[in-house]
């Protein structure tokens, strides 16, 4: 028997409260992982002003992949570019041997570290990863085999846009969200894939986070498993405004455009009924919760699918009697959600 009502029926209550955090951890400075920048070895092309410089420091964070047999996506970068509003601060610092990571292997606000960069004062609008020409990426799977992942640029440069300011004599700390639900996808039935060019650029110093628990988490996946459907929920932030329905179809059916596609970041509920959104702009945000369902749609292949949206409610500091339609966040803050869900009688 089908769970009544529907999840697509579902309310969520958030119940949220804010509390402040530093921030300064997200950084390190010139770990083992770091830009050989802080070697003096380095193959650096040198801005032409260096009257007055900052430090940069650059880490890359993901959120989950759809896909229910992918381990590993991995970046083999040899080294990174930035551009300059002023074509005078460009600059290129290559790595003494390629770092190989896997991006799936930090979320929920966990970065991988690629060190330090020294770069003029001014202003700046990208940084490109530039990666190895004989395999930039690939994907590693359950069964241990892998397969090489091409880049929507077709080139062998990954670049994330975000603007940025670098000042004299401080650190600005950058995170490349690449968020493979989006930037991931499977170009054809025999197994290719693609890197698209997504990833939003965050400045870390100035960011938020997001963390939230649904509270009768276990008693909705109960209910599910007894009518005989796994399911899972992903959580997905907006910016104020910015969601409509169309976002829950897949767009053009190629699966390069899919649903979500303008989210800023999303998290999918663990198994203890948390998730979290890390390295959120200060903002005001719409969150959006979709249900995804293994078994739900005939398919040749296990996997979950989407099947529906769940309405939301906010509500602050505990009080219901106060609901509110987006939720701000603050720079340099955490912001918890209690999320409960009103599964009927």
């Amino acid at each position: 028997m089908k769970l009544a009502p529907r999840l697509s029926e579902l309310k969520i209550i958030y119940i949220m409260k804010r509390t402040k955090f530093n921030f300064l951890a997200v950084a390190s400075v010139c770990t083992a992982m770091a830009f050989s920048s802080c070697d003096s070895n380095d193959d650096v092309e040198e801005p032409q002003n260096s009257t007055s410089k900052g430090t940069v420091n650059v880490a890359a964070t993901d959120a989950a992949v759809d896909a229910e047999n992918v381990t590993g996506v991995f970046l083999n970068v040899k080294g990174i570019e930035v551009d300059g509003d002023d074509d005078a601060n460009d600059a290129t610092v290559m790595f003494d041997a390629t770092q190989e990571f896997n991006l799936m292997a930090y979320q929920n606000g966990r970065t991988y570290d690629m060190g330090n960069l020294e770069l003029n004062a001014g202003t700046y609008s990208d940084i490109t990863f530039i990666l190895d020409e004989d395999q930039p990426a690939y994907v590693q799977f359950t069964d241990n085999t892998t397969s090489n992942v091409d880049l929507e640029s077709n080139t062998t440069e990954y670049e994330i846009i975000g603007d940025f300011e670098v000042m004299a004599e401080s650190q600005t700390d950058l995170v490349a969200d690449v968020d493979l639900r989006k930037a991931f996808v499977e170009t054809s039935t025999e197994g290719e894939f693609m890197l698209r060019s997504t990833a939003r650029l965050v400045k870390a110093n100035i960011s938020g986070t997001i963390t939230g628990t649904v509270e009768n988490y276990e008693e909705m996946k109960s209910q599910m498993e007894t009518a005989g459907v796994e399911t899972k929920l992903v959580v997905y932030a907006y910016a104020d405004g910015m969601f409509n329905e169309a976002e829950k179809e897949d767009q053009d059916g190629s699966g390069l455009e899919g649903r979500f596609e303008n989210s800023i970041n999303s998290a999918v509920v663990a198994d203890d009924g948390t998730f979290t959104l890390a390295f959120m702009e200060e903002a005001d945000y719409e969150m959006v919760v979709g249900v995804f369902e293994k078994g739900a749609l005939e398919s040749e292949e296990e996997e979950y699918e989407f099947t529906s949206l769940i309405q939301t409610e906010l509500a602050v500091g505990g009080s219901l009697d106060v609901v509110l339609d987006i939720l701000g966040v603050e720079a340099n803050s955490n912001t918890d959600i209690s999320i409960r869900l009103d599964l009927g009688s």
